[in-house]
């Protein structure tokens, strides 16, 4: 085991309500336009995984924490879609994101529903699937199943 990998797990094994926390303030960060970016969350899970492993962190808890942050985070997006999207589209971070933005439509058109599943699993659509979502006017209770869906489904396969 690497030299800095057990300070890690002791301080995860004795503060576990916080380390839940920082999973879930990741995994929203994660999910967020513009902020998304700078997550590496294959890695970021893929270690998260490894601490379940070792058992300094039970693995439902864990999960939960990661699909909940990912789906506030869609919801966030969401909502920013539906009520700010064309006006975000014409600023200055909007214009830079174009080629991302039209991807996410293009994908959306083509998956519907599906893509919302299928974008939480491509880190350059992640952040733009849902806000394409709210753009479109996705009705909210649909919205909101599939982007639960998307996130468990999400955490469980990266953890």
């Amino acid at each position: 085991m690497p030299e800095w990998l057990q300070p890690l797990l002791d301080w995860v094994s004795l503060h576990p309500v916080a380390a839940l926390i920082l999973i879930f303030l990741f995994c929203f960060g994660d999910t967020l336009m513009l902020v998304g970016f700078v997550f590496p969350s294959a890695i970021v899970m893929f270690g998260i995984g490894t601490v379940i492993a070792l058992g300094a962190l039970p693995t439902m808890p864990t999960i939960s924490a990661a699909a909940i942050g990912a789906m506030l985070g869609d919801l966030l997006n969401w909502w920013l879609g539906r009520h700010y999207g064309l006006r975000f589209l014409s600023s200055r971070a909007g214009l830079r994101y174009q080629d991302a933005f039209q991807s996410s439509r293009t994908f959306f058109a083509k998956h519907g529903n599906k893509s919302l599943i299928f974008g939480r699993f491509i880190g350059l659509l992640r952040p733009f699937v849902p806000f394409v979502a709210g753009m479109s006017e996705m009705a909210f209770a649909k919205f909101f199943i599939w982007a639960t869906v998307a996130g468990f489904a999400w955490a469980t396969v990266m953890v």
